[in-house]
Order: structure tokens, then sequence, then C-alpha cells
């Protein structure tokens, strides 16, 4: 999936907006067309959401550290991450791999092969591939059943996903969202993958003020930074959904265009 234009944050705002606008007044028969517009209206109200939960997080974070509580800054902003990537990985199951229209068998050979592939590496590791694909044999068939037998069991077997071990997340965003978020810290490689170790050193403290009483080694402006990085992963994983979204919900305008015979504005 890419994207040739960079988009500012009120510019990704205004036109999720238009888009659920137009998602919602338009009138659909086909029944198809119609739940993938609900869909792709509730994805964009999600990534609205998102959006204004990290702004009201930042701004607490920011002000128990300016008044001197770093150990709580720390504990909150590594709560904060772990929850961010826990919600945006389990509600973006229909962006799982970015499939067009959240139709997996309309995919080629080649890209389910892909997929298929991507799905057993990170099963196996988890020690769930055999039970998935037992219960895929029992599975009612869909167009995205492979994805929806996916959901399920990590569902059921969730603790094998820890979203304070960076290692996991690392690995699951890649897999699922072929999103390296060590590198998305920053628009400098380099530097982002320094806060990403800053990060993980931040864990580290996090673990030892909580189960040993410690007070943290790290300074305050070093909290400041990861919290700013935590900002910009979370900034670049909505501009990537948004990108997504802003292609379903043109493909489905189109859809609508050809069935209709008449020119849609596209968002």
């Amino acid at each position: 999936m890419k994207n040739s234009k960079k988009f500012t944050d009120d510019e990704i705002i205004e036109a999720l907006k238009n888009g659920i606008k137009f998602a919602e007044q338009e009138k659909v028969n086909d029944p198809e067309t119609k739940k993938f517009l609900e869909d792709s209206t509730k994805s964009a109200k999600d990534t609205l959401e998102k959006i204004r939960i990290i702004q009201n997080h930042n701004f607490r974070i920011s002000k128990l550290i300016k008044i001197g509580f770093k150990e709580e800054s720390i504990i909150l902003t590594v709560t904060i991450f772990e929850v961010l990537m826990k919600d945006y990985f389990w509600k973006s199951r229909e962006n799982w791999f970015w499939i067009p229209s959240h139709n997996f068998f309309a995919l080629s050979d080649d890209e389910k092969l892909i997929i298929r592939n991507k799905i057993s590496n990170y099963l196996e590791g988890r020690k769930l591939r055999v039970k998935y694909k037992k219960n895929l044999c029992q599975y009612p068939e869909s167009q995205n059943s492979e994805i929806d037998c996916l959901y399920e069991i990590l569902n059921k077997n969730d603790r094998k996903i820890n979203f304070q071990n960076l290692d996991i997340v690392k690995d699951t965003f890649l897999t699922f969202f072929d999103i390296d978020i060590s590198k998305s810290m920053d628009s400098d490689e380099e530097i982002s993958l320094k806060n990403w170790d800053l990060l993980n050193k931040i864990i580290e403290e996090r673990h030892l003020i909580i189960h040993e009483g410690r007070q943290s080694s790290l300074t305050e402006d070093q909290i400041l930074v990861v919290l700013k990085a935590i900002d910009t992963i979370t900034h670049n994983i909505v501009k990537r959904n948004f990108v997504y979204v802003r292609l379903n919900t043109n493909r489905a305008i189109s859809v609508l265009e050809e069935k209709l015979g008449i020119k849609l504005k596209h968002i």
C-alpha cells in the first residue's frame, strides 16, 4: 500500500469527517456495499477517537512530569503504550494485512500465500498453529473466514501477546500491519531506534518501580522524549490506517458510481 502524499493531522481529521458524512448520508440498497460503508464509517470514527485520546494522555503525563512525579509518569507512560498498542491491534481487526474491501478470497493466489505464511510463522512462534489449522477446518466458509478464525484463536489465547514485551509488539505489528514500530518513533530512523531503546529502558524501570520500590534513573527530559515518541508511533499508525480507510472508501464510491451511473465526490 503506497501513499504519494504526506498528510497533516488536520487534513486527516477533515478527510475522516468527510468520509463519515458521505457514508452516513449515502442511501445504498446493495447489502455488501452497505456493510462495507458501515465498516468504513466505524473505522473512521475509531481513528478520530484514538487521536482525541492520545492528545488527552500526553497532556496529563506532561503535567505529572513537570510537577515532579517522575516515577508515576513512567508507570502511566508504559501503561498507556501497552493499552494503545493492544487497543489498536484488537479493534483494527478489519485492517489486518490491509486486505482490500476486507475480502481475503478476492486476493490473488500469490497474495493469499504471503498472508498465509505470515499467519503460520506468527502462530508457530506462539504454539498456536496446529490449533488454528484444526479450527479452520471447522470454520464456516466466508470471504474472510481465515482471518475470522485467526482472530478467534488469538482472542482466546490473548495472554500469548504481551504488549509490554517490545519484541512481541514489534513482531505483531510487522506481521499484521507491515509496520516496524521501532522505526516509527521519529522521522529519522537512527533517532527512532534510540527512542525504541529508551522505551525499553522505561519499561524495565517501571518493573523496578512497581516490584522493588526503586526510584527512576531516567531524567525528566528522557521521559518526555519517550512520550513524544509514543505519540509519533501512534500518529504514524493512524495515518497508515487513514490511507487504508481512504482507499477503501473511494473504492466503495467507485462501485456506487458504476451501479448508479453518476459521479460522486471521492475523499
